[in-house]
């Protein structure tokens, strides 16, 4: 349900059941803070014995920079186009996740600066739609406004 919202209203869908906890949707107050709340999730689903999880970035470069400051503290694998890897913490841009399939997503920085165009509305739904299990979206500043609605809503 969370998924379709992010849609135009006269899609024809064919829909999965995705188990696990609902979405979260996510505010830190900088990058530091978010990349923290990030290490520590993906740590504690590690313990919790997921085997696929996902880090999707809006862009290449994002993705980039979020790899190299998470290989800090985590063992992660940037996914480039260049070639696939599968297992453990991928970091993902968001136009390579389609055709993917995580146990865990975790969006990162899903703010009105990265997601307002119709063409990003696109992006985070692909993002959102890579989780089997688990879904949470961070966001610093404001929060994209296609995820304020669907916040709105869920209130």
């Amino acid at each position: 349900m969370f998924n379709q919202k992010l849609l135009p209203q006269k899609q024809e869908l064919v829909s999965f059941a995705r188990h696990g906890e609902a979405p979260q949707v996510i505010p830190k107050k900088n990058q530091e803070q978010l990349l923290a709340a990030i290490i520590q999730d993906l740590n504690q689903y590690t313990k919790q014995g997921y085997g696929s999880m996902a880090v999707i970035c809006k862009t290449q470069a994002q993705a980039e920079l979020v790899s190299s400051k998470l290989k800090e503290s985590l063992q992660v694998n940037l996914l480039t186009g260049d070639g696939g890897t599968t297992g453990g913490v991928l970091v993902v841009p968001s136009y390579l996740a389609k055709g993917l399939e995580f146990d865990v997503v975790i969006v990162y920085d899903a703010n009105r600066d990265y997601y307002s165009t119709q063409l990003d509305k696109r992006l985070l739904y692909v993002a959102c739609t890579r989780a089997l299990h688990q879904l949470k979206l961070y966001y610093t500043g404001e929060v994209s406004p296609f995820l304020m609605a669907l916040m709105n809503e869920e209130s």
